[in-house]
């Protein structure tokens, strides 16, 4: 009887995927870079950055700069911080409606200049228009009160992603007048596409928002 030697491969199992962090150690780590004083470290060194870009621009009495509002003006992170790092949209809605939200300072600082350089200041979110009034008293109490309108999304662009909704509104901004020198978000969405002037992305550990 012949017998046949069969060979069989040895067979090494790897891993292609990059190292996963521990869940708890994720959220210390964003919690340690929030509240060490990096994180507004690292917004400070944006917002001189640029000052100084915009020092350098040529303005007119229709230069604008576009703000987003969640995380860019107004600070999340003690509403994510007290669940955990998660999120729910009925929570959100209660921070939201309350006014709970506080200014960024070294974004307030920015703010604060470019009232003094008279540029129109925008404000551009993807909040609903049921919380449009709230977000307003929101910003006029965190001391954002003069700019020239605040934009937020109307029921029929409930489901238009941010990356297709802002430059839209960005684009009728500018068909009505506006030069807009600066747009300044937290998420890439805020400021992609055309009508930004100079792109300021802020920082953002929290969450992503395509």
């Amino acid at each position: 009887m012949k017998f046949v030697k069969y060979i069989l491969p040895v067979v090494i199992l790897t891993s292609c995927s990059p190292e996963i962090i521990n869940m708890d150690t994720a959220k210390q780590q964003v919690k340690n870079y929030y509240e060490s004083g990096a994180y507004s470290k690292e917004v400070e060194q944006i917002v001189d950055d640029t000052i100084d870009k915009l020092s350098d621009t040529n303005l007119s009495g229709k230069s604008a700069v576009v703000f987003d509002v969640d995380d860019t003006v107004l600070s999340g992170y003690e509403y994510t911080k007290s669940l955990g790092f998660g999120f729910t949209y009925p929570t959100w809605k209660e921070w939201m409606m309350n006014e709970k939200l506080k200014a960024i300072p070294e974004v307030k600082r920015l703010y604060d200049w470019l009232i003094e350089k008279h540029i129109h200041v925008i404000f551009l979110t993807g909040r609903r228009d049921g919380e449009c009034s709230a977000t307003y008293d929101n910003l006029v109490k965190e001391g954002y009160v003069a700019f020239d309108t605040l934009i937020c999304r109307s029921q029929y662009e409930s489901n238009v992603k941010a990356a297709d909704y802002k430059p839209a509104q960005r684009k009728a901004l500018t068909e009505n007048g506006y030069n807009i020198v600066a747009c300044i978000g937290d998420q890439w969405s805020d400021i992609s596409g055309e009508f930004t002037g100079i792109k300021v992305k802020l920082p953002n550990y929290l969450y992503l928002v395509h």
